[in-house]
């Protein structure tokens, strides 16, 4: 049959007119779903699926209309008058078998670009159609805190806890970005909109619940959500007894999971007795609000949950942490050493412990015990890189330079946006940068989302004294409640600005560094050109391993009159980091 034939069989048969009412058509569904699948808010992939099919239909339209004829009478079957050659076309190769080839050859294809193309990706921003760049091919969920409905609302740390401990279980499945505890819970007691957190915290799905209480009975109600539209995808409810707390918890995660397509691929959850874990969280939610007092009152707490049940690692890296809080108030080495002791039982307790090797990283940091701490940072990181308390222990880790450590804790925020200590810490590199501003930002961030801390007003009085505010710098140096950080700021401000009797300031309080802190004082003389009594401070803090000199000694700008001297770069040789020891950090570029 030749081309010219075919053409004029196909109109014979009005196919073409079948072929061009049929796009007519299809193109008037196609926008008319488009304005109603906008309007209910229905996910792009249907649409991608309705013109699919359109297509597809468009072969069986196509074929009915080669071999039917539809008009007033009905649907007839068409008996065209064929020549001989026509036939002998047709019996070698009939146009029936091509029609039906070009049909498997479409329902093909189309079947492979909806499984390779169009499958629905829950990182899709459907109100913009693209894709979140920080979403991209990964699912992520943030846990709110969940609500305390007890009947005296006297149990908030325990709703706290149960919620902190689901984030911790889902944390475990390497297809999950969770977003961390700090930056979930800055929610809390908020009325912020769904898609607005999710929009805040890059994350595409939301778990949200509450926690009623009363005596050892527990109703626990988790609704899953996606982020983007605010969609209820999954809610339940537990009536449980207090003793199966760890099991509603592995049940919450585990419907989770299969809520979100995915599988989890760690251990369970670490159980504790129910006692012990009460007083845990109760200590935790303490240890919040960095004080000597509620340190102290933390530690009594921990003291009841491991005389119950001394096995449970989480608890003994919590006491570590109290222990440093008190190191820091009283500067007793006795707080130390209890602090080493205690994070050395959580990873004897639990070997995986990520943020256990690094918080103990950090602690041999602190003792100038490089190699040491060089070896927790790298099976911190091997055991869990994307763990923002990971990634900003290992910054502190004197070996990496100063550029690295930002690019580090800029990574942390990523993984973590509204983690405060990660903006505090950053606070301070920009500071060693002289990139007073931007230090400025990042303290004011931190200070938004931590009402708590220790020499915080007195650090950002600092950074406000090097940016010539003098007023606002010496106001927040007074709202600073620690006397021994109030001190050692009010003192730095009052040598960058110049202020009057900023001299007799140091030789007034040099009693409070001297013996235990001396690049502090260092830092004060230095900053005079008082270069005799500032190396001989530098030489004992180089004596006594003082970490504030590795931390801040290449990059610190009140030692600036001291940096072109050979005296300073002797001492930046003597210092004991190992110049070839490096992590090799992933950081992005």
């Amino acid at each position: 049959m030749r081309m010219g034939s075919f053409f004029k069989e196909l109109k014979s048969r009005n196919v073409l007119k079948a072929a061009l009412a049929y796009v007519i058509f299809s193109w008037v569904s196609i926008q008319a779903a488009s304005i109603l699948f906008s309007i209910f808010d229905v996910s792009k992939f249907w649409l991608q699926f309705f013109v699919i099919m359109l297509i597809i239909g468009l072969g069986i339209w196509l074929s009915i209309s080669w071999h039917f004829e539809i008009g007033p009478s009905g649907i007839k079957r068409i008996h065209p008058a064929e020549t001989a050659r026509s036939k002998s076309f047709l019996r070698r190769f009939s146009l029936n078998y091509i029609i039906l080839l070009l049909f498997i050859s479409l329902i093909v294809s189309t079947s492979l670009f909806i499984y390779l193309k169009i499958e629905p990706d829950p990182g899709e921003n459907i109100a913009s159609g693209t894709i979140t760049p920080e979403l991209e091919g990964k699912k992520s969920i943030a846990v709110l805190a969940f609500l305390d409905l007890s009947p005296n609302r006297d149990n908030e740390y325990f709703s706290d806890g149960i919620s902190e401990e689901i984030l911790n279980h889902l944390s475990k499945n390497p297809e999950l970005r969770i977003i961390s505890r700090t930056s979930c819970f800055s929610f809390k007691n908020k009325d912020v909109d769904i898609r607005t957190i999710g929009k805040e915290l890059n994350a595409n799905y939301v778990l949200e619940g509450s926690v009623r209480r009363v005596d050892s009975n527990l109703r626990i109600t988790v609704q899953l959500i996606r982020a983007y539209d605010g969609v209820h995808l999954w809610s339940e409810t537990y009536q449980r007894q207090m003793a199966d707390v760890f099991q509603v918890q592995d049940d919450i995660a585990r419907n989770v999971m299969q809520n979100l397509n995915t599988s989890l691929f760690g251990k369970k959850i670490e159980e504790t007795h129910p006692g012990a874990y009460t007083a845990f969280l109760q200590a935790k939610n303490l240890g919040l609000r960095y004080t000597e007092e509620s340190a102290n009152a933390g530690l009594k707490l921990i003291a009841q949950s491991l005389a119950i049940d001394s096995t449970y690692a989480p608890c003994w890296l919590l006491k570590s942490k109290l222990h440093f809080q008190i190191k820091v108030y009283t500067n007793e080495i006795e707080a130390l050493n209890e602090s080493l002791y205690a994070a050395e039982k959580a990873i004897s307790l639990n070997p995986e412990y990520a943020e256990a090797h690094a918080w103990l990283g950090r602690l041999r940091v602190i003792n100038s015990n490089f190699s040491d701490a060089f070896t927790y940072f790298e099976k911190a990181l091997a055991l869990n890189s994307e763990s923002s308390e990971v990634l900003r222990n290992v910054s502190s880790y004197p070996a990496i330079s100063l550029d690295d450590r930002i690019r580090l804790l800029q990574h942390a925020q990523t993984i973590d946006p509204l983690d405060s200590g990660n903006y505090r810490m950053l606070a301070i590199y920009y500071f060693f940068q002289n990139e007073f501003e931007l230090a400025l930002e990042s303290m004011d961030n931190y200070l938004k989302y931590q009402p708590y801390g220790n020499g915080d007003h007195g650090l950002r009085g600092e950074i406000l004294a090097w940016l010539g505010c003098k007023d606002e710098a010496m106001v927040e140096i007074e709202n600073e409640e620690d006397e021994f950080s109030k001190a050692y700021s009010d003192i730095m401000a009052s040598l960058v600005l110049e202020l009057e009797g900023a001299t007799a300031k140091v030789e007034d309080h040099k009693h409070l560094f001297e013996k235990d802190q001396p690049y502090l004082l260092a830092q004060m003389y230095a900053y005079m050109n008082e270069k005799d009594k500032a190396y001989e401070l530098l030489d004992k803090a180089l004596d006594v391993n003082d970490y504030d000199m590795y931390l801040q000694l290449k990059n610190d700008p009140y030692i600036n009159h001291l940096k072109s001297e050979t005296h300073y770069k002797n001492l930046l040789q003597q210092m004991k980091v190992p110049r070839t020891l490096e992590l090799k950090l992933h950081i992005p570029n």
